[in-house]
């Protein structure tokens, strides 16, 4: 995750460039839970730039921001208890699309992992139509840790009712690990999911 700052002095509003890989998938729940928050300032606005990239912005307060001219710019004094207020619903959308994610995604290791317990795991992601991440080895999927904010896999997504997800599925079903290394390994792409 990543939150630039900045002024906007035309139309004097704070603005907060956010890019967060989540926002891919969930941009119109987090813009809901930033407007629906009664602690945001009143005419705060939130737009998607990008498919990972969002800018809220806000006006200023001057009774309670500060503005100072400097030789090279703008800088803005923000209340501390307003930036604190963003970054505790950004904290919570932050772990709400992560468990979302989670509970929807069944992760498939090509190294590591007991073949036998991957045909168990794709029964029951085809059962609840869970998306497959395909990931390099089971270590990253252990290494994966809500505490320290770890999700990153070199990984392959295959959406749930597509020809590529049927073909896993018989792969997986049929043990032969070796066909699906072949075909995964060259798509894996390091990805971080915050």
């Amino acid at each position: 995750m990543n939150i630039q700052p900045g002024y906007d002095p035309d139309k004097k509003r704070i603005v907060l460039n956010i890019e967060l890989n989540l926002l891919s998938r969930y941009f119109n729940n987090f813009s809901g839970m930033i407007l629906e928050d009664t602690g945001i300032p009143k005419d705060t606005e939130v737009e998607q730039l990008g498919a990972t990239t969002a800018r809220i912005t806000f006006p200023v307060d001057p009774s309670q921001n500060i503005v100072k001219k400097i030789e090279n710019g703008m800088s803005i004094g923000v209340n501390m208890e307003t930036m604190e207020v963003f970054q505790k619903i950004i904290n919570s959308f932050i772990g709400s699309a992560l468990r979302k994610e989670l509970k929807t995604t069944e992760f498939i290791p090509l190294n590591g992992y007991p073949a036998e317990n991957l045909k168990e795991d794709i029964q029951a992601a085809v059962k609840n139509k869970r998306k497959l991440c395909i990931i390099q080895d089971f270590s990253e999927y252990q290494a994966m840790s809500e505490k320290n904010g770890k999700y990153v896999f070199h990984q392959y997504m295959v959406e749930h009712g597509t020809h590529e997800y049927t073909e896993v599925a018989i792969l997986l079903y049929q043990e032969k690990l070796d066909e699906l290394k072949k075909i995964f390994e060259g798509k894996l792409k390091l990805t971080n999911w915050c």
